[in-house]
C-alpha cells in the first residue's frame, strides 16, 4: 500500500449565459465574436474569461477588454482570480494579461484579489498571446465599488473645461482647441440636456471630422455615442446620425490617447420634436423600427458600418440608412464591402441588408463591390436583425459616382445602319469584347440582338454592363427572346447575388431565361427599357444571347412562357 490521495473539490459559479447587458438592459456585446476578441463590459458585477476557457486559448491574440464605469460614484474595482494559468516568462513578455501598467502571467492562486483605483470613464485590460505554448487562460470575477458621491480628479492634459453642457435645442460642439489639433490624453463629456417631454430624437451632423484613424473599433482617438457606437478617422464629414432621445440627458464622449493628435471635430446638434420624428419615420420604415440606429449621409465618399461594428450587432434591429445626392450629376453608388458577416439563412429571411431590393446575408468575400443606379435625389438601405443569432456585421466604403450628361453616359456615338442591311438598325456600339464601362450599349433600332461581353466565350469577371433600349415614337414595349442564357447559378435556396441579368427590378441567373420571351415596358419619362448585367470577381460562364424588337403600342403581348423563377 501507499499513501493514497487527497483531492480538493470546488464548485465555481458559471459566467452569465447571455451577452453582457448595460444598466438599461440593452444587449451590448454578444458572447460570440468571430472576428474579434475585444469586449465591452457595462455591468457593476460580471465575469471575464479568456477566449475558449477552460480550453487552451488561441495563439496570436491581442484582446482589448474594456470596462465602463457603472456610474459616477464608482471609485474602485476589485478583480478576484477564480482561475489564472497563462504562459509564464520573465517580465511576462510572451503571454500576459495587462492591468494598468502591470503584466500578469504564470499561475495566480485562486481567490487572490487585486484592487485598483477606477476614476476614469473606462479601464482597459489587454490580453496578448504569442504564437506558441498556449495555456488554459483565466476566469475572473469583477466588481465595481461605490464610494459615494465623488468627483474624479482632472486627468493630465484634460482640464475641467473639456466637459460641456448643452441646454439649447440647436447647438454646435467642437473638440478642444478646434480647428487646431486637440491635446493628448483627453476625456471629454458633452452632456446634452433634453428640452422637455416633447423631444424624441437628437440629430447629430458631422460638419467637420478629423481624428486619428485607429484600429477597427476605434480604440485610439474616438467620439462615442449611444450604446458604444464610435467614430474615428476622417470619413464621417457630411454624415448625420439620429439618436433616440427620451431620457433627461444624452452624453457624447470624446477620448484621445497619448500619441497622435488631429484637428478634431465640429458637430451640429438638433433636438427633434416627437411630432416631427413621427412624420419622418413613416417613409420607408419597416414595422417596429427604432430610430436609434437610423443614419443619414450626404458626402461623396463615406463609411457605412453596422451598429457596434466590429463587435456583434444587437438583435431586433431595423435600421434605415438614407443617402442623399451631393450633386445632380451623380448617377451611381459604388459600394465596396471591406467586411460582411450576417447570420446566413435561406432567402436571407433572418438578418439581412437590403440594397435596391436585393437582400444580402451570410459572408461576402472581402472587397465585394456593388454598383447601384442612383437616379433619384435619395436612396434608402435597410438593415434588419432578428432576435436570435448575430454576426460581426458589415463595414463598407460608399462612393457617389458622377455621370456627366445623364445616367450613365453613352460610351460610343450611334453608328448609322450599313447600306443594304436587312434590319432597320445595328448596334450603336463597337465589338462587345470590352469590359467595365465599355460594355454599356444604347439601342435605338426597332429590331436587333444583344449579348454578354465575349459571347459565346465566357464573359469577364467583375463587369457591370448596362443595355438601354430607346423606344421610337409609336412603340410602347420591348420584346426580348433569350436564345441562349448560361450565368453562374445561385446557391441552393438563395436569390441571384453572384452573376445576374436584372430586368425590371428582378434578377435572373443560372439558365432561368433560356428559351424565354419577355415583354418589358419602358422605365420613367425617358421612354427606355434598361437591362443591367453584373458578374462577380469569381466564377464566369458562357453568358447570354437574345434578340429584341420594339413592339407598337396596342400590340398583343407574346404567349406567356410560364412562371419564371426570379432572383
Amino acid at each position: 500500500m501507499d499513501r493514497g490521495f487527497h483531492l480538493l473539490f470546488r464548485q465555481l459559479v458559471c459566467p452569465p449565459a447571455g451577452p453582457v447587458r448595460s444598466p438599461g438592459g440593452t444587449d451590448i456585446v454578444a458572447d460570440r465574436l468571430p472576428s474579434s476578441c475585444n469586449k465591452i463590459y457595462y455591468e457593476k458585477e460580471f465575469y471575464i474569461e479568456s477566449p475558449g476557457f477552460p480550453r487552451y486559448y488561441p495563439n496570436d491574440l491581442d484582446c482589448q477588454l474594456v470596462i465602463r464605469r457603472y456610474r459616477p460614484s464608482i471609485c474602485k474595482i476589485d478583480i478576484r482570480f477564480l482561475d489564472f494559468d497563462v504562459e509564464e516568462s520573465p517580465g511576462c513578455v510572451y503571454d500576459f494579461l495587462q492591468l494598468d501598467s502591470q503584466r500578469l502571467c504564470g499561475r495566480i492562486p485562486e481567490d487572490n484579489v487585486k484592487s485598483t483605483e477606477f476614476l476614469s470613464y473606462e479601464k482597459i485590460l489587454r490580453f496578448k498571446t504569442d504564437s506558441v505554448n498556449p495555456r488554459p487562460g483565466f476566469f475572473l470575477y469583477v466588481r465595481q465599488l461605490d464610494c459615494g458621491a465623488v468627483s474624479p480628479p482632472a486627468i493630465p492634459g484634460s482640464p475641467g473645461s473639456c466637459d460641456v453642457h448643452v441646454w439649447d435645442r440647436e447647438a454646435r460642439i467642437t473638440s478642444p482647441n478646434y480647428p487646431r489639433d486637440y491635446s493628448n490624453d483627453l476625456r471629454c463629456r458633452y452632456t446634452i440636456h433634453r428640452e422637455g417631454e416633447h423631444i424624441c430624437q437628437l440629430k447629430v451632423t458631422f460638419l467637420d471630422f478629423k481624428l486619428q484613424n485607429g484600429s477597427p473599433g476605434c480604440y485610439n482617438d474616438y467620439l462615442e455615442m449611444d450604446a458604444g457606437w464610435r467614430a474615428c478617422g476622417d470619413k464621417f464629414q457630411g454624415i448625420s446620425r439620429t439618436l433616440d432621445f427620451r431620457v433627461p440627458e444624452k452624453i457624447i464622449f470624446f477620448s484621445s490617447d497619448s500619441w497622435l493628435t488631429f484637428p478634431g471635430f465640429l458637430l451640429s446638434l438638433r433636438q427633434v420634436p416627437c411630432a416631427e420624428a413621427s412624420e419622418s419615420a413613416t417613409s420607408g420604415r419597416l414595422n417596429g423600427d427604432s430610430p436609434s440606429c437610423d443614419r443619414e449621409f450626404e458626402a461623396s465618399t463615406f463609411d457605412l458600418r453596422s451598429e457596434l461594428y466590429p463587435l456583434n450587432y444587437s438583435p431586433n434591429l431595423n435600421c434605415r440608412y438614407l443617402i442623399r445626392k451631393v450633386s445632380a450629376s451623380i448617377c451611381q453608388l459604388r459600394i465596396q464591402f471591406l467586411s460582411f458577416d450576417l447570420e446566413p439563412s435561406i432567402a436571407c429571411g433572418r438578418d439581412y441588408l437590403i440594397l435596391d431590393g436585393e437582400r444580402l446575408c451570410g459572408n461576402l468575400p472581402r472587397n465585394t463591390t456593388r454598383i447601384l443606379r442612383f437616379d433619384t435625389s435619395e436612396k434608402v438601405f435597410l438593415f434588419h436583425s432578428d432576435a436570435e443569432i448575430q454576426g460581426a456585421g458589415f463595414s463598407a466604403t460608399i462612393q457617389q459616382i458622377e455621370c456627366p450628361g445623364g445616367f450613365p453616359p453613352p460610351i460610343d456615338s450611334p453608328t448609322p445602319p450599313a447600306a443594304g442591311s436587312s434590319n432597320s438598325g445595328t448596334s450603336t456600339a463597337p465589338s462587345e469584347s470590352g469590359v467595365g464601362s465599355s460594355c454599356n450599349r444604347h439601342f435605338t433600332e426597332i429590331r436587333s440582338s444583344i449579348s454578354s461581353p465575349n459571347f459565346p466565350s465566357p464573359y469577364p469577371a467583375g463587369v457591370v454592363c448596362r443595355y438601354a433600349f430607346h423606344l421610337q415614337p409609336g412603340y410602347c414595349n420591348v420584346e426580348l427572346t433569350f436564345l441562349d442564357f448560361f450565368l453562374e447559378p445561385p446557391s441552393p435556396g438563395l436569390p441571384c447575388t453572384r452573376d445576374y441579368l436584372e430586368i425590371g427590378g428582378s434578377r435572373y441567373c443560372g439558365q432561368q431565361l433560356r428559351g424565354v420571351t419577355k415583354l418589358e415596358p419602358p422605365f420613367g419619362a425617358a421612354s427606355e427599357v434598361i437591362l443591367t448585367f453584373i458578374s462577380d470577381p469569381v466564377i464566369t460562364d458562357k453568358g447570354f444571347y437574345a434578340s429584341f424588337r420594339q413592339m407598337p403600342c396596342g400590340s398583343a403581348p407574346p404567349p406567356a412562357p410560364g412562371s419564371l423563377p426570379r432572383g
